[in-house]
Order: structure tokens, then C-alpha cells, then sequence
């Protein structure tokens, strides 16, 4: 299954399902709109309240992007809803897709480019991403909270 590809633009054409897909999705992801949606989350980024979640277990570094992913699990939910948490340093992150871009322009890892697809490709309706809950941040640490999908 691809998601997406990169293209000259650095962005994918149209969104591709696996054959023999119930539902399909072939909508344009235009540079414009993932520029807008990374903008957007960057601006929303909440504090990192260590309190309301609970580690569950590691469930593997990401060490191109010197972090690490997590289940973790929502104590605050009613049904205590779990949860894949990358967390990444913010010296990484920095504070939004521009200064990450500025600073490191020939990373072949681009975390805010990431959590933009992830974040537009939801508002699109398509049923193979995983759905983002929120980005978090720490003193130390940028947290991004996705539901949790074992398969």
C-alpha cells in the first residue's frame, strides 16, 4: 500500500489504495495545503501533561528522527484509550516546520512534513492512516500522539 510519493513538488499526486479497495480516495494533496495543515498544527501545540498518560511499553527507537515510539495509555479517557506517542527531542523538532526546514534543510527525515500527510490525509477521509490526536511539548521533548494501530 502507498500512502504517498514524493514527487518533484515533494508531494504525492494523489492518494493511492490497496486493489480491490471498497473505498478509494484519489484526491490531489497540493504543497499549498500541506504547507497550511503543518502551519496549522505547529500553532496548536499543546503542553505535555505527564500526569494524564501512562507508559505502557517501547515499541521501537526512531532513531532517524533521535526519538523514540511509545505505547502509552490516555488516563484521562473514559476507556483509557492507548496510544502510539513518538517523541522526539525539540533541538530536533525545533518550533515548527520552517525553523525545522531552515535548520536543517538536507535531512532525509522531516517530522513536521509527517504529522502534516497524517493530519491532512484525515480531513480527506482516508481510511488507511492512522488518526492524530494532538502534538504535545515538554521542556526536553516534542510528543506526537496518534491512535494506537497494532496491524
Amino acid at each position: 500500500m502507498k500512502i504517498f510519493r514524493r514527487t518533484p513538488n515533494g508531494i504525492s499526486p494523489k492518494v493511492v489504495v490497496p486493489a480491490g479497495s471498497i473505498t478509494t480516495v484519489n484526491k490531489q494533496v497540493h504543497q499549498k495545503d500541506l504547507d497550511g495543515t503543518m502551519k496549522d498544527v505547529s500553532s496548536k501545540v499543546k503542553p505535555w501533561d505527564s500526569t494524564r498518560v501512562v507508559l505502557v511499553k517501547p515499541l521501537q527507537d526512531a532513531a532517524r528522527n533521535h526519538g523514540q515510539v511509545l505505547l502509552m495509555k490516555d488516563t484521562a479517557s473514559k476507556d483509557e484509550t492507548l496510544m502510539a506517542v513518538k517523541r522526539m527531542p525539540n533541538r530536533w523538532m525545533c518550533m515548527g516546520p520552517g525553523d525545522f526546514d531552515s535548520r536543517y534543510p538536507t535531512a532525509s527525515e522531516k517530522p513536521w512534513h509527517d504529522i502534516g500527510f497524517v493530519r491532512h490525509l484525515g480531513t480527506l477521509g482516508f481510511p488507511y492512516v492512522c488518526e492524530l490526536y494532538d502534538v504535545f511539548r515538554s521542556d526536553e521533548d516534542t510528543y506526537v500522539a496518534t491512535s494506537f494501530c497494532a496491524e
